[in-house]
């Protein structure tokens, strides 16, 4: 179960791992991507560990925004990102800055001279928090927009003109954007992994804006970390360690096939150097562990919207 809209990076990297996986399976047997959005993924993932089927048949791929927002105590998020079952990452998704050509944005830069408004998912998601977290440690003048239901309304709501700026999945704006910035519709700014992914190389880093003794230089830093787990799999909390180990097995040696890595660089898909279910475990405990201002930050920043 996927808990974004179909159609973003995420979904691309998903059912390219979906393929691969079900060659690997008993004949018979498929995994079924079942995408169910809403609240920045809050929805997907208490389904996930409150009431999907605890023996094997079900996993979750939940937003990157997962573990930071358990610091906003959420009353709706009914989940501990640490009970749940890692299987392994997928994909890698740091989030791109990009603007209309005609906003009179060019750089990262101008975005603290020029106001103009921004397309967001709602105040849960990575899309609000990295545009909040910008403005308030950049000075930027983005005038946030909440509310798209996911990647592909943000970017085409920016194309069409409603709004100037936006940040977009990297993997679907190298896969299926690129034309846009060739024919100079739209400019690329910034990025928010911490080290520039392929095909991007030129593009400056987000955090590298930021004065390290900034006092909220940790968020910036929490984000683009968070940036780093993007598309894991996990198993709900109770499923048994033997059908946990052998869909483990299932997901390694599908990542690892020769014929999916040359597959995803065909496609243009950016995947990274696979991350197994010991990375992901390291992952989400590291993203647990933050400065008590970092968590009163996310808390606030949800509760303030």
């Amino acid at each position: 179960m996927h808990v974004t809209g179909p159609g973003g990076t995420m979904d691309l990297a998903a059912l390219l791992a979906i393929d691969y996986m079900n060659r690997d399976l008993p004949e018979g047997t498929e995994v079924v991507l079942d995408h169910r959005p809403g609240g920045g993924g809050i929805v997907g993932t208490n389904y996930a560990v409150n009431a999907a089927p605890q023996d094997g048949t079900f996993c979750l791929m939940p937003t990157p925004s997962m573990v930071l927002l358990t610091f906003a105590r959420l009353a709706e998020a009914l989940y501990d990102p640490a009970a749940l079952q890692p299987l392994g990452r997928v994909l890698a998704s740091p989030r791109v800055f990009v603007a209309r050509a005609d906003s009179g944005i060019e750089t990262f830069e101008d975005m603290s001279e020029h106001a103009g408004t921004h397309s967001a998912m709602p105040p849960v998601s990575t899309a609000h928090t990295v545009a909040t977290a910008t403005n308030q440690v950049l000075d930027t003048r983005l005038d946030i927009i909440p509310g798209y239901g996911g990647g592909a309304p943000m970017f085409n709501a920016m194309v069409q003109g409603e709004v100037a700026s936006t940040t977009a999945e990297h993997g679907n704006l190298l896969a299926s954007k690129w034309n846009l910035i060739d024919d100079g519709t739209i400019s690329v700014l910034a990025q928010t992994g911490g080290n520039p992914v392929a095909g991007l190389d030129d593009v400056p880093l987000w955090i590298d804006f930021v004065d390290e003794d900034h006092e909220l230089y940790g968020v910036v830093a929490a984000l683009t970390s968070g940036s780093e787990m993007a598309l894991l799999l996990f198993l709900p909390p109770d499923v048994p360690q033997d059908r946990f180990d052998y869909l483990r097995d299932v997901l390694d040696r599908a990542m690892r096939d020769p014929d999916l890595i040359a597959e995803a660089e065909a496609r243009n898909i950016p995947l990274p150097e696979y991350g197994d279910w010991e990375f992901v475990q390291e992952q989400v405990a590291d993203g647990l562990w933050q400065p008590q201002e970092v968590q009163d930050w996310f808390r606030a920043a949800v509760e303030s919207d």
